[in-house]
């Protein structure tokens, strides 16, 4: 998730806009019964955009996930990533007809071990470095910024879900990206929401319309 250098890679990944429902349970908890839980994970859950985009994540144990942005419905290219909740990319990769491309890989490495990373809490940040490694052994070094905001209780697609909004800032030595996301707090997902580069004169975004369980 490096703010600098994607080398062609650009992170698509990043908005948030809902549909509300009719129903009511607890605060914090779904409000229908086919609304995502963090045991969907297992299988998988997606996120959809009302673009027609979507982003899938899927549990890939040790405390990670592992996620896809395919570049069109159904396809099998796209993006991967093995991250931490959604927010902390470990590694970042094209994968074209369903095989990831070495030549096209990134390894990201953070200032602190990766199960330091903090978990989102309300009003809680961290500040550290990450090093994205390229294939030839380059490495390109960012100043990393998270901001953990506010707790609020949010309907999306007919359900109810416990959340804390994310902004993820990256310095480089020439440039910048700032990133805002969704973490669900109760499923352990980052959603991404809306992307500012440097030199933009308005963030770009996108509206989250669900999110739904992957099929078995």
């Amino acid at each position: 998730m490096s703010g600098s250098n994607m080398s062609g890679m650009e992170q698509a990944r990043r908005v948030s806009g809902a549909a509300l429902a009719a129903v009511t349970l607890a605060a914090g908890g779904a409000l229908a019964a086919d609304c995502p839980v963090a045991a969907d994970l297992s299988t998988g859950i997606a996120a959809e955009y009302a673009d027609g985009g979507r982003v899938e994540y899927r549990d890939a144990g040790e405390g990670r996930i592992a996620i896809f942005e395919p570049d069109s419905d159904g396809s099998s290219s796209g993006l991967v990533f093995l991250s931490r909740a959604g927010l902390y990319d470990l590694v970042v990769a094209r994968r074209q007809n369903g095989v990831n491309d070495p030549e096209r890989s990134l390894t990201l490495v953070y200032s602190e071990p990766e199960e330091d990373l903090p978990n989102p809490e309300p009003g809680g940040a961290w500040l550290g470095t990450v090093d994205t490694v390229f294939p030839g052994g380059a490495i390109d070094t960012d100043t990393a910024v998270y901001v953990f905001g506010s707790a609020s209780d949010r309907e999306i697609g007919g359900c109810r879900y416990a959340t804390l909004a994310v902004k993820a800032s990256f310095i480089g030595p020439v440039d910048w990206v700032a990133q805002d996301f969704i973490y669900f707090t109760d499923i352990g997902i980052a959603v991404p929401t809306a992307r500012r580069v440097a030199g933009a004169e308005r963030p770009s975004g996108r509206a989250l319309a669900r999110l739904i369980r992957l099929p078995r």
